[in-house]
């Protein structure tokens, strides 16, 4: 079994607390937004940060939307609307899209 070395843990409950976990912690910190590279990495001792903020959860990330003829995806996207997440890329890109030809 590979085990991750010791490694602090931090919630963020907002975008402006994230900054400032990462502010305080310094260039040794790391996001957590999904795990599913940074956590496989961990128990291979590949990466060792010393500190973990997770933004998971805040809803200020959790964005899919067309401005400007621009798709912008944030970065915890999966946690806006608790629809498929493949469907609404689909969806944004054929309005933007239809924007372009019209």
């Amino acid at each position: 079994m590979q085990v991750p070395a010791y490694v602090e843990y931090e919630k963020a409950t907002s975008v402006e607390h994230a900054l400032a976990l990462l502010a305080r912690f310094g260039p040794e910190a790391r996001i957590l937004a999904g795990g599913h590279s940074l956590i496989p990495m961990m128990k291979l001792r590949l990466a060792q940060p010393e500190t973990l903020i997770d933004i998971n959860g805040l809803s200020e990330l959790a964005y899919l939307r067309v401005t400007g003829g621009e798709l912008r995806i944030g970065p915890q996207p999966q946690n806006g609307g608790g629809h498929d997440v493949g469907a609404r890329v689909a969806d944004a890109l054929q309005l933007v899209h239809l924007r372009a030809v019209v």
